[in-house]
């Protein structure tokens, strides 16, 4: 018969992310996580594997907790103009709460590991496809309802939003100005509507 976990294994996955995003996947040790989500290393490698795999598991947690959320609220905004508003405002928004700045994990992985982790590289083009094609379905509303410029081509307009974004998630681990980000999600905006 099995022992019974002493530690929720939800709670120690959750630690496991905002690690990551702390140090970033190469500056992280087996040690580091063990003590940050609170079970010894024979748990740990037992309930979640090795560093790999508990980045893997970080990785999907962050995106359904963190991006999934924005993909559904874009898909929901009657105004698409106000969900791309949202979209961008909202990241800036967590600029304000210190523990957000770390950045965004998916950001900080991009920029950390680029493609040389196959698996890592296919959740990240996955996510940011996710997100452009969410983006690119606001945009195509946003034209048809006379609110959004017909002249840009939906997919590239959807493109440059989601560069934005990913511009933002970078800024963020400098903690900018409330000013500076109201500069860029005005300006990303204005390009719409020319």
């Amino acid at each position: 018969m099995g022992r019974t976990k002493t530690f929720d294994p939800d709670k120690a996955l959750e630690a496991a992310v905002q690690t990551f995003r702390r140090q970033g996947y190469a500056a992280t040790s087996i040690r580091d996580l063990g003590e940050n989500m609170g079970i010894g290393r024979a748990s740990l490698y037992e309930t979640f594997g090795n560093k790999d795999e508990i980045f893997a598991a970080a990785l999907e947690r962050y995106r359904g907790r963190s991006i999934e959320p924005m993909i559904e609220m874009l898909a929901a905004s009657e105004d698409p103009i106000a969900g791309i508003r949202e979209l961008l405002l909202g990241l800036a928004r967590s600029y304000a709460r210190k523990a957000d700045r770390y950045g965004c994990l998916m950001v900080n992985t991009v920029v950390e590991l680029g493609p040389s982790d196959r698996q890592v590289a296919r959740v990240l083009r996955e996510t940011w496809s996710r997100l452009e094609d969410a983006l690119v379905d606001a945009v195509k509303r946003g034209q048809l309802a006379g609110l959004i410029t017909a002249t840009g081509e939906s997919r590239a307009l959807a493109r440059f939003l989601v560069n934005t974004f990913q511009g933002l998630g970078v800024g963020k681990k400098l903690g900018p100005d409330p000013a500076y980000v109201a500069d860029v999600v005005d300006i990303a905006l204005s390009v719409l509507t020319r």
